[in-house]
């Protein structure tokens, strides 16, 4: 359903880098963005590997607004 509303958004947060980022209405962090400087960054979720590999698991700040803050600094 969401990718119905998906959009892009131009953020220039005050002190920081400016950034763009495909995301839908409402949605604080990034999912996949791309600031001034050309960082890209983009969620590529897997779930399962051929060779049996577990999954990376990442306790501690939401992945979106750890995209988020790498591309504002």
């Amino acid at each position: 359903v969401l990718d119905r509303y998906s959009c892009v958004m131009i953020v220039r947060p005050e002190g920081k880098r400016p950034f763009a980022s495909v995301t839908v209405p409402g949605f604080t962090g990034v999912i996949s963005g791309m600031n001034d400087a050309g960082l890209a960054v983009a969620t590529l979720d897997v779930y399962a590997s051929r060779d049996g590999s577990p999954m990376f698991d990442m306790k501690g700040a939401p992945l979106a607004l750890t995209y988020r803050q790498i591309l504002e600094e």
